[in-house]
């Protein structure tokens, strides 16, 4: 079912990247050594992101558990790992693909202290497993510029723009491989368990961050 209201469009349109910078700092540390800083930049609104770890290889192994100033984020999974920060689309909404059956939906966010729901066939996960291959393109460019940093003789930012290339969609220019997009589904409605949006393929699925399947309850349709 398709809302024929929404003001974003019809069913399986490709919605673009909301932009932003993913930055690599490298300085002097105190001691003398190199002092490496990761960091996200956003300038379009509206945006959200997730952070996950990731081997240096591109490997995503577990999601980060990100809080306020001052709270240190859970310890990585596996030593020498490498925080990686995955943006939204340009309607604030994440992209998610089930490792198991394959299906593609899109939702608020990405839970990061408890595991989410594949619509589809009840797999539950952690976020980091449930990642498109679009962002999976991502996460290796952002270790490759990592490792690049990290074996530079010279100080400075690395970046990777994702601003530049998101104005640029649509033009002559092609689209650089780790360039990723979203695509809005069918259903969009938001679960009356928990609140949260989803975006699916079909009218019936489960909640991807409760779990509670809409046939059991009559969701709420959404116009976003």
């Amino acid at each position: 079912m398709t809302d024929s209201n929404s003001k974003h469009g019809d069913e399986f349109q490709e919605i673009g990247h909301c932009g932003g910078q993913f930055t690599v700092t490298v300085k002097i540390a105190a001691d003398g050594g190199r002092d490496i800083n990761f960091g996200i930049r956003s300038s379009h609104a509206p945006a959200s992101w997730f952070g996950i770890y990731a081997l240096p290889q591109g490997i995503p192994v577990g999601t980060i558990q990100m809080g306020g100033i001052g709270v240190r984020w859970n310890p990585a999974p596996f030593p020498g790992c490498l925080a990686i920060f995955i943006a939204s689309d340009s309607h604030g909404r994440h992209g998610h693909e089930c490792p198991q059956c394959d299906g593609y939906w899109r939702s608020d966010g990405a839970a990061i202290r408890w595991p989410m729901t594949c619509p589809y066939c009840g797999r539950r996960a952690y976020a980091h497993e449930f990642i498109t291959e679009g962002q999976l393109r991502y996460v290796k460019e952002c270790c490759e510029l990592i490792t690049q940093a990290m074996q530079s003789q010279d100080y400075g930012e690395y970046g990777i723009d994702m601003d530049n290339v998101a104005d640029a969609v649509g033009r002559d220019s092609p689209k650089p491989k780790f360039y990723y997009a979203e695509e809005s589904q069918q259903n969009k409605y938001n679960c009356l368990a928990c609140g949260d949006f989803n975006d699916i393929l079909g009218r019936y699925g489960y909640c991807s961050s409760c779990g509670t399947h809409n046939g059991c309850m009559n969701s709420r349709r959404t116009s976003i």
